[in-house]
């Protein structure tokens, strides 16, 4: 129409994103209350990230990409890919935590474990931003606990127990 040739991959990359966005609004999950853990989806993506960065590294070693234009796309996309394939894992896998009446417990591989106890929360803000609820303590710790998180719902009742007024998402 536009005359705007989309390449295939481009395509795929927007029906994974699609799905990523979607996926917590049409599949809500369970899991034993007291627990945060990822949903298993963003390892999937990881594995399909990866392997669309490996195939277009084929591509270019195959020879379809042969200007200099082409090069620096591919290069630029498969960074791309390869960081969101590393991110999702580390969303899907690594991200953890555990609450109870006393204090929370969360580990992230981008932040470390912290452990904080419910008397010095003192602020729970949402981001719009990065879909994440922010809770700040009086020594300075942040924890954001992604909507992507199973569990996070239960740990937001249990906030809203505490006293605090918790926007929702």
């Amino acid at each position: 129409m536009f005359g705007i040739n989309v390449p295939n991959e481009v395509w795929s990359a927007l029906i994974i994103i699609t799905f990523f966005l979607l996926y917590p609004i049409v599949f809500k999950g369970s899991i034993e209350k007291g627990i945060l853990k990822g949903r298993k989806v963003l390892i999937v993506i990881s594995f399909l990230l990866s392997a669309f960065s490996l195939f277009l590294c084929y591509d270019w070693i195959s020879g379809r990409f042969e200007s200099e234009h082409d090069f620096y796309y591919l290069a630029f996309l498969t960074t791309v890919l390869f960081g969101g394939a590393i991110y999702f894992f580390g969303e899907g896998y690594l991200v953890k935590g555990k609450f109870d009446e006393n204090r929370i417990v969360f580990q992230t591989p981008w932040s470390g474990k912290k452990e904080c106890p419910w008397c010095s929360l003192r602020e729970v803000n949402f981001s719009s931003t990065s879909n994440c609820y922010i809770l700040e303590f009086e020594d300075g710790i942040k924890i954001r606990i992604s909507t992507f998180l199973l569990g996070y719902l239960d740990l937001i009742n249990h906030v809203r127990t505490l006293g605090f007024k918790v926007e929702d998402n």
